[in-house]
């Protein structure tokens, strides 16, 4: 209990913890129900180390994503949510990463398009990544959901 309690307290971006829950959050709309109870917490805590710099990125990409599918395949019995979380897994790969000279880095695909949008003002190109990282899930969701009721 202890070593997780000094890796809460080592995570240097807490805002990634909110950003975590919110994508737990988002299978509440899609029929997890109270599961959200579970994902909101874990996806919080595998968000932030994820996007840590003392560990991998792949507890983001890969925990938040098992996660969200496993808890709605359980809550809903939609088998197609185990394309969604390989869809959401993808797209977390991506990544949101801005363009920087201090590191150098180019950023990723998307955070280029959000740099270029927002005319080189961080705080905006912050804004339309996660507006894109949230619709972009919230569409794998609901394509799977819909697929169901088409399929079955």
């Amino acid at each position: 209990m202890h070593n997780i309690i000094d890796t809460f307290k080592r995570i240097e971006a807490r805002v990634d913890f909110f950003y975590g829950a919110l994508f737990g959050a988002v299978p509440f709309c899609f029929g997890a129900g109270w599961w959200v109870l579970i994902t909101v917490p874990i996806c919080a805590f595998l968000y932030a180390i994820g996007g840590d710099d003392d560990y991998r990125s792949a507890w983001r990409d890969v925990g938040c994503s098992a996660v969200n599918s496993t808890c709605l395949i359980l809550a809903t019995g939609n088998l197609l949510f185990v394309g969604a979380g390989l869809a959401t897994f993808g797209l977390l790969t991506v990544g949101l990463g801005l363009p920087s000279t201090n590191p150098p880095d180019a950023g990723s695909p998307v955070g280029r398009v959000a740099w270029k949008l927002a005319k080189q003002k961080e705080w905006l190109a912050n804004i339309y990544t996660r507006v894109f990282l949230y619709s972009a899930l919230w569409l794998i969701y609901f394509v799977c959901s819909i697929a169901r009721g088409i399929l079955w």
